[in-house]
């Protein structure tokens, strides 16, 4: 069969092919046995039942068969929004609307995007759970079940695809492109990029078809699959973040995307991970074949986990709370100066009482100001008495040590005289063992990415500080600045405190990457 685009050839066993021709293509679908098929440029490219060859003046490429997929009973399939909006799009309407907070069974064909959190298909009967990230969209295009079989077949159109997978059946997750198929509970990671797709695997082993290719894919490993049906696969690298065994820990961040889960031991073991400590909502499980595993980062809330042998025997256990960052005012932007007035100033100080300005308004007669300050209870004598010309009385640091004190402030005529009475006013300073946050001064959140960037800011008394895995030394005053190169992508600072008694504190800085 000679077309524009090259010339086909049939053997001598029964053959069938199906040829299209376009101005500017061709395509030859072969319906049965197998061709030989020249291109303009003279290659020579044979195509068994199934394949298809597409040709165009330039290019000659054999398209292999997809893998056969066995027909099962249908079943419902349910979305649901996990957290912000998902929206549903039917076939017929073709016009996007929420889904109801209650969830609803999807028609197949009908599209799905998550908007501002995540959107969640259940298939019924099956516990295996397909979530589409923020910004995500797909098309659901069925679902079947037949004994411990399951399978979902959906169009990955843009975004990320995260699927677990049940324990003890059988599952397939069928793409237009790709399948992926697993014997247990799996935790997958699927990303649609230019030239194919990016699949990790953080629990369970599965394999990968694309064509007649098959690929083998373990837990702690992620493949980058290609357009031409070839997969690299390389070891999945654990989250720059990570929590250890016990209960307690706090990560406060802003957009962390993962968190790795690490434990001591070797082998095999199984991993789960909830929002609840009784287990009942389950964001992770399975398998895995090292000592750590990357999970999902609650923006807010508690995340627990558990690890154990294929025996039940437990290996460890715990739990962490993560939430934003708090606003918090740093010890150094805070200033001394105790204005005159009804309300109480409180100053926070840390290594030795720290100076203090007296502020407090003019008065036309007087020539100078006598301030006086008492210790609360004991207003016979001042510890301290200052007689200025300005508005303003500064105290040298240490002055003042930890307590409750009351000021008042006297105008004073130029012979001396008291022009009026003067009002007390409370003073408290205290010893910083009640500030027990970090302060972190710089980067900022945000912050544009460099080959080093700028940490400053300060620690509560007997806290030890690490940021991205390396001890940070505390000056007299518990305070730090130095200069330190981010890890991960997008780039992070992990400022990790400890003290003595106390869970650790995980704060995290995410910064801008450069460019568009």
């Amino acid at each position: 069969i000679l077309t524009p685009f090259g010339l086909t050839r049939v053997g001598s066993e029964p053959s069938e092919v199906q040829v299209a021709v376009d101005e500017d293509s061709a395509r030859v679908e072969v319906k049965l046995g197998a061709i030989e098929l020249v291109s303009k440029d003279g290659r020579t490219l044979r195509a068994a039942e199934g394949d298809a060859v597409d040709l165009t003046r330039d290019r000659a490429e054999v398209v292999p068969a997809g893998p056969r997929v066995v027909e099962l009973a249908p079943i419902a399939v349910t979305v649901r929004a996990g957290s912000g909006d998902a929206e549903v799009k039917s076939k017929a309407s073709g016009k996007w609307r929420k889904v109801r907070r209650e969830g609803e069974v999807l028609a197949f064909g009908d599209g799905v995007r998550a908007k501002g959190g995540d959107a969640v298909l259940s298939l019924k009967d099956s516990g295996s759970l397909l979530t589409l990230s923020p910004g995500a969209e797909a098309v659901l295009e069925g679902a079947g079940q037949q004994g411990v079989t399951d399978e979902a077949r959906v169009n990955l159109l843009q975004g990320m695809l995260a699927v677990q997978l049940a324990t003890g059946r059988t599952s397939r997750v069928v793409l237009p492109e790709l399948t992926l198929e697993g014997g247990g509970a799996a935790k997958l990671e699927i990303r649609r990029t230019g030239s194919g797709f990016l699949v990790a695997a953080h629990t369970g082993d599965v394999t990968l078809t694309r064509g007649a290719t098959r690929q083998a894919l373990r837990a702690g490993e992620r493949a980058t699959v290609q357009n031409d049906g070839t997969a690299k696969v390389e070891p999945l690298d654990a989250a720059a973040v990570s929590v250890g065994p016990g209960d307690g820990a706090r990560v406060y961040h802003r957009g962390l995307a993962e968190v790795a889960l690490t434990w001591e031991g070797e082998g095999d073991a199984v991993v789960e991970a909830a929002l609840d400590s009784a287990f009942t909502r389950r964001v992770l499980w399975g398998r895995v074949h090292r000592a750590s595993v990357n999970v999902s980062a609650p923006a807010r809330g508690t995340l627990y986990w558990r690890v154990r042998k294929e025996d039940g025997t437990q290996v460890a256990a715990g739990s962490a709370l993560f939430a934003p960052e708090s606003p918090t005012s740093a010890l150094a932007r805070v200033r001394n100066v105790v204005p005159e007035g009804p309300e109480k100033t409180t100053i926070f100080y840390q290594d030795k009482p720290p100076a203090v300005t007296f502020s407090y308004g003019a008065e036309p007669q007087a020539r100078t100001y006598r301030v006086a300050v008492y210790k609360a209870g004991a207003l016979t004598t001042p510890v301290a008495q200052r007689t200025v010309a300005e508005t303003r009385a500064a105290l040298e640091a240490g002055a003042l040590g930890e307590g409750s004190y009351l000021w008042s402030v006297t105008p004073l005529s130029q012979a001396g005289a008291a022009l009026k009475g003067g009002r007390m006013n409370k003073l408290e300073l205290v010893y910083d063992n009640s500030v027990v946050g970090l302060v972190v001064d710089s980067p900022r959140q945000g912050a544009p990415m460099a080959e080093k960037v700028r940490a400053a800011g300060v620690a509560p008394v007997n806290a030890r500080l690490s940021i991205n895995g390396r001890d940070v030394p505390l000056d007299s005053k518990h305070r730090f600045d130095t200069w330190v190169a981010p890890m991960g992508m997008p780039p992070l600072l992990v400022f990790k405190m400890t003290r003595p008694g106390a869970p650790d504190v995980l704060t995290v800085r995410t910064l801008k990457t450069r460019g568009p």
